[in-house]
């Protein structure tokens, strides 16, 4: 007589909708953009969500507070992104991450929202990112990395150059600036391109 195995049932409500939204992006549900004006409300939840949901094993209650605080100056930080110009990753109509690249090759504001962690919206961004470099012969990218980043920068071939403690709101936070030279990619492209 056949046994009959019993497995518990191991997919929360969460891990199901995760499920789903995996088989999404990998259909390739997901684009990016340019931003909008009009979706600072969406990237500052991306943000909260980022900070809040995906760093917490880093940081404490009270760093992440400081960082991400639910009370901020709406003006400003719509100023803040109409200068910052980010790329805005796009899944199933929904805003999952964002990130920016300024003219040095600084990348500001790289955040994807604890909803789409681990479903290639970074890596999409990050691709992005050097697209653009390339595109505009940025030969060094740099960002300053959370702790809970820096593994996924580092996956991407960025080095710490620098571990820092920086204070924000006058609380003490750990990151470090890391960063990845370009020139040997740019090389390569330019003789793919001939």
């Amino acid at each position: 007589m056949g046994r009959l195995m019993l497995r518990p049932n191991n997919y929360s409500s969460r891990s199901r909708f995760a499920a789903r939204l995996n088989s999404s992006v990998s259909q390739q549900n997901m684009f990016i953009r340019d931003f909008i004006p009009e979706e600072q409300t969406s990237l500052r939840q991306v943000f909260m969500s980022s900070v809040h949901e995906l760093t917490c094993g880093f940081y404490t209650k009270k760093q992440l507070d400081a960082w991400a605080p639910q009370t901020y100056d709406e003006q400003q930080w719509a100023e803040k992104f109409a200068a910052l110009r980010p790329f805005v990753a796009v899944v199933d109509d929904r805003v999952a991450g964002y990130a920016a690249l300024q003219d040095s090759g600084y990348i500001d504001h790289f955040f994807v929202s604890g909803q789409f962690s681990g479903f290639g919206v970074g890596s999409a961004l990050m691709t992005h990112i050097h697209q653009s470099a390339a595109a505009r012969a940025i030969p060094e990218l740099s960002a300053h990395v959370s702790l809970a980043a820096e593994s996924f920068f580092s996956k991407h071939g960025f080095w710490a150059a620098k571990r820092q403690s920086v204070m924000v709101r006058g609380v003490s936070l750990n990151n470090s600036l890391m960063v990845k030279r370009l020139l040997g990619e740019l090389t390569l492209q330019v003789q793919h391109s001939e």
